[in-house]
């Protein structure tokens, strides 16, 4: 490893190092944590499986309904064993949708189960790591014909899984969770171009700000049900940083702000790709003295969870324009206020000053983190109620899907009434990919 420190000197503690002696996380002291009123259905893998959505009648809900084809990415399952901000969305989408009535399809990796959904898996294991363009082709190449009679697809895994559904039923949507930066915008124009009935869903106002050339049918928020997580009114002592090592996330800022705050952080992160690893040895191992600077490793929703609730401040010092950003919206259900750059969807989320401090560097953030005490966190638990929970962001992907949807099956109808083209423009037409129903 590089960096000088050896996996001798800094081990990369796994999930149990969390608990303290008598098996508590920290800052789980007694009576801090309100749990969830009602006791939730959980899946094979232990995540809450929701209630149904309620703010529609049964009538309404069967005379809205559509047969959907959900895609997700290829490499974690359906909901996420632990790291997967998209698979999460995706599996909220997927329940969300089918509660709401609709009939939904999901292709997803090995081990996927989302209850009410008929869960396709086109693979028998998963791929040994992201971003393999192979594997993502296993994945998506056979799943197109589970599309057959849907109204609509929608695509969550990229600009190749986008191209397919935009070929793979009447009205197709592709939702777009990464930066949308010069390269980006170059293959999505591409994208565009090649698919002009393709529809964009956005998950931030700033992420389709970067894309105006982009068809794009509203923008969506990522969401979660502040039910299922608990909530903590008794701030902790320390900091928190959840996500991924990487350095436009921001760890050894985090480290800093730690330091020059004089408070203990808990790093809970991915770390298992070669870069991520490399970065850890070189910017935060040689901080880590499980005293003042812990790593956690990468842990399950529940201890996630929990540690955030018993966290002071959630550490979001970010150095990319990050699109959404999952963990602002965890950590303020539980509670827990956000110490956050000035990028990307930052300022949609966090209310500055209300739900956490919104600062453009390091010494904003410091200078804020005076006035954490001021913050009320039963505010911030409501504004992820409000905001970004399970209703708003299905109802928001109703109206996205009900547009595009009926415009598409007015343009069907109205193909329906021309004459039949020469059949020689049928077979170039099937060039294209699978045959529009």
């Amino acid at each position: 490893m590089g960096g000088g420190v050896g996996e001798d000197a800094v081990t990369r503690p796994g999930r149990r190092a969390l608990r303290g002696a008598a098996g508590h996380l920290p800052g789980a002291a007694a009576g801090a944590f309100v749990q969830p009123q009602r006791r939730l259905r959980t899946s094979p893998r232990g995540y809450p499986l929701l209630p149904p959505i309620a703010s529609a009648g049964p009538d309404q809900r069967k005379d809205a309904a559509v047969r959907i084809g959900l895609i997700a990415p290829a490499w974690i399952p359906i909901p996420p064993p632990a790291y997967g901000g998209i698979e999460h969305v995706v599996a909220l989408l997927a329940g969300g949708l089918a509660r709401a009535g609709h009939e939904v399809v999901l292709v997803a990796p090995p081990g996927s189960q989302v209850d009410g959904v008929r869960v396709v898996e086109t693979t028998d294991e998963l791929p040994p790591r992201i971003g393999l363009s192979w594997e993502e082709a296993m994945h998506l190449l056979p799943a197109m014909g589970e599309f057959e009679g849907c109204d609509v697809v929608i695509d969550h895994s990229g600009p190749f899984g986008a191209h397919l559904a935009a070929h793979a039923g009447p009205a197709a949507f592709h939702v777009v969770h990464c930066p949308l930066g010069l390269s980006e915008r170059v293959v999505y124009e591409g994208l565009a171009a090649a698919a002009p009935e393709l529809r964009f869903i956005a998950i931030s106002e700033a992420q389709r700000r970067c894309a105006p050339a982009l068809a794009f049918a509203g923008v969506c928020h990522n969401a979660l049900d502040p039910s299922a997580l608990p909530f903590s009114d008794v701030p902790g002592d320390h900091l928190v940083f959840l996500g991924r090592i990487a350095p436009g996330k921001g760890p050894g800022a985090a480290i800093e702000i730690a330091r020059r705050l004089d408070m203990p952080l808990l790093i809970a992160a991915k770390c298992r790709e070669d870069e991520e690893m490399e970065y850890f040895d070189r910017v935060v191992a040689p901080h880590v003295d499980d005293d003042r600077v812990r790593y956690l490793g990468e842990l399950t929703g529940d201890e996630k969870f929990a540690l955030l609730a018993g966290a002071a401040a959630l550490v979001f010092p970010i150095d990319w324009e990050e699109p959404f950003g999952m963990v602002m919206i965890e950590a303020m259900a539980c509670g827990t206020p956000v110490l956050a750059t000035r990028r990307g969807a930052v300022p949609e989320v966090v209310l500055d000053g209300e739900t956490g401090f919104v600062r453009d560097d390091v010494d904003g953030l410091v200078e804020a983190a005076a006035s954490l005490g001021r913050i009320d966190r039963r505010r911030c638990r409501a504004h992820v109620e409000v905001r970004f929970s399970v209703e708003p962001f299905i109802r928001r992907y109703e109206e996205a899907i009900g547009t595009v949807h009926h415009a598409a099956v007015r343009h069907a109808a109205h193909r329906s009434l021309r004459p039949r083209p020469l059949r020689s423009l049928d077979a170039v037409d099937t060039t294209r990919g699978l045959v529009r129903r």
